[in-house]
């Protein structure tokens, strides 16, 4: 975790963890509370508040046996094909696949006292995202009533929309278990992109209008939408329903009618350099996409690049996979968010989680994975 937790090394190892349980790549939302509330019992001046946080999910549970909490010193069936490397924080080291990540590591915290039970993707995708032990067969149909919001849609609901840009978003899609609602309003569901950032014809599906569709005509569908509404709000029934669609017809407009909301997606204006930094990927440019939006006022943004094939989920050939493709491309665009984030100033009020929904068995396979 990075950003706005920063200020938690003001905090002992062990007060740390007597304030409360850790979870995921971060803190619980009421132990962030306790955590500010020890600061200040101590004296101690408190980390800055976050507003928002950007989380990179790498979904598939990645081998943290090969990247930030390695073993060199276990036997070679365990401790892999790679070697740890310092980071620019004495005591702490990572991957040798994670040098410009390791060049910022006073920017970041590694938690590795997390664990659970659940074996399976989907019920550890749900407890992770969530904070609550999924209570149902991770293959069953989705149930409001059984099901958890997750982080996300608690944001919302307690924070709620800065602007018209959407508060809670998920580049490309959302995880497939998860980032649901539940049973919070409909509100406070994820705004899905729906595309690959990375391709040059990238365009938010559904954001953008025909091309003659200017402001002015888009004003009078709105305005003859509300005359035709307003025809049958005498009905009590249809005006409870009414009034029920009139929030979302709202946002529809705010966010298809502001410049700024549709701006806050145009990542072709970003410099070349700057793009490249990041990484020409689905992952580097999620990541890019990403900063633009919480720059741009979303509350909460989700990047998880599962359905454009970048998976964690190593059975097999796992260092091959880690070392020409997966873990170069978290390293580009962990480390080129951090650099960016700092200079614009965004990680003053911006939580970074990079997390999954677990780790690997620390045995090497036959087939070199685990």
């Amino acid at each position: 975790m990075s950003g706005a937790c920063a200020g938690f090394r003001n905090l002992s190892r062990r007060g740390v963890l007597q304030v409360g349980s850790l979870s995921a790549l971060g803190l619980g939302l009421s132990d962030l509370l306790r955590v500010r509330a020890a600061q200040a019992a101590a004296g101690k001046r408190p980390a800055s508040q976050a507003d928002s946080v950007l989380m990179i999910w790498l979904s598939g549970g990645p081998s943290h046996l090969d990247l930030w909490d390695m073993k060199p010193e276990a036997p070679a069936e365990i401790r892999g094909e790679f070697k740890p490397i310092q980071t620019n924080v004495p005591g702490i080291r990572v991957s040798e696949l994670l040098p410009q990540t390791a060049k910022r590591a006073h920017q970041f915290a590694m938690l590795h006292g997390i664990t659970h039970n659940r074996g399976e993707h989907e019920g550890a995708h749900v407890w992770m995202l969530t904070g609550y032990k999924p209570v149902r067969p991770f293959f069953a149909l989705r149930d409001p009533s059984q099901d958890q919001p997750s982080m996300g849609s608690v944001v919302v609901q307690e924070l709620g929309p800065k602007n018209s840009v959407p508060p809670y978003v998920c580049i490309p899609v959302a995880s497939y278990n998860g980032a649901f609602n539940a049973f919070l309003s409909r509100r406070n569901a994820p705004f899905e992109v729906n595309g690959d950032p990375n391709k040059d014809d990238f365009q938010v599906r559904d954001l953008g209008r025909l091309a003659a569709m200017d402001d002015e005509r888009l004003g009078r569908r709105r305005r003859m939408l509300g005359q035709v509404d307003g025809s049958f709000r005498h009905l009590d029934a249809v005006a409870e329903s009414l009034a029920a669609k009139d929030e979302f017809y709202a946002k529809a407009y705010d966010l298809v009618g502001a410049a700024g909301a549709r701006g806050a997606f145009e990542i072709q204006k970003e410099p070349k350099e700057l793009r490249d930094r990041y990484g020409r990927n689905v992952l580097g440019q999620s990541a890019l996409l990403a900063r633009r939006l919480i720059e741009h006022g979303a509350r909460f943004v989700t990047l998880d690049t599962t359905y454009w094939g970048m998976y964690w989920d190593t059975h097999d050939a796992n260092f091959k996979t880690l070392r020409e493709t997966h873990a170069p491309n978290l390293d580009m665009a962990y480390s080129a968010l951090l650099e960016d984030m700092e200079r614009r100033g965004l990680l003053e009020r911006t939580l970074v989680l990079v997390m999954s929904e677990f780790g690997r068995t620390p045995k090497i396979n036959a087939q070199a994975g685990q």
